[in-house]
């Protein structure tokens, strides 16, 4: 990303007690991002006294902190925050929008764009409601909310609906026990704790759904023995 101006800086004040913060980020003669407030770091709580806003801020600055799960962030947000509590619990409250979105999710295969709106309160960061476009134009709703304690211990609590949506688009190259393209209609749910996902679905194959799973010798057909065969 190549920014036009970074401006600003930090000034201590002995009367407060404070670490005075401004920063501004150009982008083409546009501020895309402005951080002012002040830190206190001789207080035990509310420590943080921040306001950020965003004006067209690219998407890619958080891709370093995604990049486990997906690639190839793009897009733009604009919005308010405002910052307080501490430098370990951080309160974050305020509202954005993401406009001209697109992430692959490596795993799966899958490009989609979104546009969307999300607010954050002290406990939750809340999807009140994500468009999703995969390639062939299909769309689906993501809604619900991400909690957490100080952005961390995360919990979701997600619903995505769909008419008809692309799920998977991998190929034998990928390695897993199973590849191929499977389009969906229904809903998915996804709740609980990173490391212990719940996903439930409710869904029906679409046309153009085709699902391979590879067999290297007749002997892999009787060591899988949750696969059916139907004629």
């Amino acid at each position: 990303i190549t920014f036009e101006v970074i401006t600003g800086g930090t000034h201590w004040r002995p009367d407060r007690e404070s670490l005075d913060v401004q920063f501004d980020i150009s982008r083409k003669g546009v501020n895309t991002i402005q951080l002012d407030g002040a830190y206190f770091p001789k207080r035990a709580t509310e420590q943080l006294d921040m306001e950020a806003r965003f004006r067209q801020a690219n998407l890619r600055l958080i891709a370093p902190f995604a990049q486990a799960f997906i690639s190839n962030l793009e897009g733009y947000v604009d919005g308010s925050l405002s910052i307080g509590g501490t430098i370990e619990k951080p309160v974050i409250i305020g509202e954005s929008t993401v406009s001209q979105g697109l992430l692959t999710y490596d795993y799966l295969g899958v490009t989609y764009g979104f546009e969307g709106a999300l607010t954050f309160d002290n406990k939750t960061i809340n999807v009140e409601k994500l468009d999703l476009t995969d390639r062939d134009n299909n769309k689906a709703r993501l809604t619900g909310k991400l909690g957490h304690s100080g952005f961390k211990n995360f919990v979701t609590d997600f619903s995505l609906k769909t008419g008809k949506f692309l799920f998977l688009n991998t190929n034998a190259s990928s390695g897993e026990l199973y590849y191929g393209t499977a389009l969906a209609s229904g809903t998915v749910t996804v709740t609980g704790p990173f490391d212990d996902l719940l996903i439930g679905a409710a869904i029906k194959s679409e046309t153009g759904t085709k699902i391979y799973i590879p067999l290297e010798d007749d002997g892999a057909v009787d060591e899988k023995d949750y696969i059916s065969f139907v004629n």
